[in-house]
């Protein structure tokens, strides 16, 4: 196995960094261990090639920089005494390097056995920066949390948000776009966005066929290497049925109850299954769930939950009416971004619903509700959820998004400000 590791090792120096375009955030440095997690295929490692390349920049000899993709076909049948081969085999090919700083990229780590344990040799030796990447946020979490606390950074890494989506469409904008002819393209790229989601590979592909076909690959990737081989799942066809549940009844609340009960006369399936199978989904960052404000926490708990997946993309493989999807595709592009942008959010349920609820420490900072189009046949509802949720938290004033109306609405001594999405997706005042 130690040659194998030379080989891989000489190879990434020879080969040089692959052609990529640089992410909007850059992981962090640190003499801690940086963990990379997120769902397969959304830039994990691209995002390592990014801080590679600015490492190079800043007079990193690429010798002294260790790549090793633990799904190599090479490195099948590993075991946990061949990992110290690695650093055995790096050091017979560059002795010199022996008292300097090595940095070390491991994609998909939790694919080597007993993986927690090597790295915490390592960085205990305190001569290694190290980066891993993994698809599996509980994996690492729980690993991280036993063998290696107070040792780690975790970066999570989500699919493109809009802001670089148009960075790989080489569509240039600023505050001046909305007045340009030039806002036209962007309506349009938005759209697409929505449709197909923030895949790196879906978004630089341009016939809709090869999206579809590629989106479809992707998920029985995510199906096949990071659930039933991982889990050793043997009811497929009950983890696609949960699946295709899950994508056709995202932004809504779910009920495991409610699935059982329709499917346990047509399929071999039990209640224990399908909460494992919602576990293993959710550990691999293919959806998020999002709780019910509560001030009690165990009313938190008690409460029905919404999910939202990880991209939009997924909705295309099982046909939906994109029309008629246009405002749940919208919400769950702005639930994404909240994520991405590291906020803690919730959902407000009285009377009335208010889609996003974000707090701050010990306190509720702003509301947001997000419809497609106001029109007359949804505008009470919208805005009577928005407007419940700031009487409930004491706030004078609600954000609602829309594709693109913008408009300030009073009413009494409330203030709704209406916004186009892409505004707020670029960060754009």
């Amino acid at each position: 196995m130690k040659e194998a590791f030379k080989k891989i090792i000489k190879e990434f120096h020879e080969a040089g960094l692959p052609a990529h375009i640089d992410r909007e955030n850059s992981l962090k440095n640190s003499e801690e261990i940086i963990a990379i997690i997120g769902l397969r295929r959304v830039g994990k490692t691209y995002m390592m090639y990014q801080k590679i390349k600015e490492l190079l920049k800043e007079g990193v000899n690429i010798n002294r920089i260790v790549f090793i993709d633990f799904e190599d076909d090479r490195l099948i049948g590993i075991t946990e005494n061949d990992l110290d081969k690695l650093i055995e085999g790096y050091y017979e090919l560059y002795p010199e390097n022996i008292s300097k700083v090595i940095y070390l990229f491991f994609d998909e780590i939790q694919a080597a056995p007993k993986w927690n344990y090597f790295l915490k040799r390592l960085y205990e030796k305190k001569q290694f920066r190290i980066f891993v990447s993994g698809s599996s946020s509980k994996l690492l979490s729980q690993e991280i949390a036993t063998e290696l606390r107070g040792r780690t950074l975790s970066d999570r890494i989500y699919p493109l948000s809009f802001i670089e989506f148009l960075k790989f469409k080489n569509f240039e904008f600023d505050n001046s776009t909305e007045f340009s002819k030039k806002r036209f393209i962007l309506k349009k790229f938005l759209t697409e966005f929505l449709e197909y989601g923030g895949y790196p590979t879906i978004v630089k592909c341009e016939n809709i066929l090869d999206k579809e076909s590629l989106l479809r690959n992707h998920m029985e990737l995510i199906i096949y290497k990071d659930l039933v081989e991982r889990y050793k799942i043997r009811n497929t066809f009950l983890l696609k049925n949960l699946i295709k549940y899950f994508i056709t009844n995202s932004n809504r609340v779910i009920s495991l109850n409610g699935f059982y009960e329709s499917i346990k006369n047509n399929m071999d399936s039990s209640k224990d299954s399908i909460g494992e199978y919602f576990s293993y989904l959710e550990d691999i960052n293919f959806f998020f769930v999002l709780n019910r404000f509560s001030y009690s926490l165990k009313k938190q708990n008690e409460f029905s939950k919404k999910i939202y997946i990880a991209d939009n993309g997924f909705k295309r493989i099982y046909g939906f009416n994109f029309m008629e999807e246009l405002g749940r595709l919208l919400e769950n592009a702005i639930f994404i971004e909240l994520k991405r942008r590291e906020k803690e959010i919730y959902y407000y349920s009285k009377k009335n619903e208010c889609d996003f609820v974000i707090k701050e420490g010990n306190k509720i900072t702003q509301l947001i509700q997000v419809c497609y189009e106001l029109n007359e046949s949804d505008r009470e509802r919208e805005i009577n959820g928005l407007v419940e949720a700031m009487e409930e938290f004491n706030l004078t004033e609600g954000l609602l998004l829309t594709f693109d109306k913008e408009q300030e609405i009073k009413l009494k001594d409330k203030k709704i400000n209406l916004m186009p999405a892409w505004k707020w997706l670029l960060n754009l005042k």
